[in-house]
């Protein structure tokens, strides 16, 4: 049992509930915040390199000095990681803040276009939008083979979210293409509440 943050009131939410459960093979991917399928060649070979070596606790003094050799700066501008989840996160993240805004800003564009409301401000790696007929929506995008995560599995929020990850323009564009065939039939259905 949890509680909302806007009315207090007692909801059942599912919080093990995350986006990957939305996707299956072959489907556009907007449920998920992860922006590539898995880490560079060069990463998963340097990694692979040292798997023996990790049952022990790593001391990353000649890690840190050996990148600022590299790098041809100081060992104090080297950050090594607590394992490769963070290292990954923290490369998503520059990533992102370098790409995210415009991405974000499209996604926006497109979903406002297509009849549904976002929640401004949208700032993260994912767009929360409310439809009248939200499960309707994601249906019928799933059937299009179009991803995207439920908004009543987030605390506070019910069945007229959804939750759009942001993905890459050519993406969002398709994921637009989705929309404009199903905006009509909603539309219809809605004019007959």
């Amino acid at each position: 049992m949890t509680f909302s943050r806007t009315t207090g009131a007692s909801t059942a939410v599912d919080l093990r509930h995350h986006g990957d459960a939305e996707v299956a093979p072959g489907m556009l991917d907007f449920a998920v915040n992860v922006l590539v399928p898995r880490p560079p060649a060069w990463l998963h070979d340097a990694l692979s390199r040292q798997l023996t070596q990790l049952a022990a606790y790593p001391d990353p003094t000649a890690a840190r000095a050996a990148a600022a050799r590299h790098h041809g700066i100081g060992p104090e501008q080297v950050l090594p990681t607590n394992g490769a989840a963070e290292a990954f996160s923290l490369i998503h993240l520059a990533g992102l803040r370098a790409v995210l805004p415009g991405r974000r800003a499209h996604l926006v564009r497109v979903l406002s276009s297509h009849g549904l409301v976002v929640t401004e401000p949208a700032a993260g790696p994912f767009v929360l939008a409310r439809h009248p007929r939200a499960a309707a929506v994601r249906e019928a995008l799933r059937h299009l083979g179009v991803a995207v995560r439920r908004g009543d599995t987030f605390p506070g929020l019910d069945d007229r979210f959804l939750r759009f990850a942001v993905r890459d323009e050519e993406t969002v564009d398709a994921l637009g293409t989705a929309l404009s065939t199903i905006r009509t039939r909603l539309d219809a259905d809605l004019a007959g509440l």
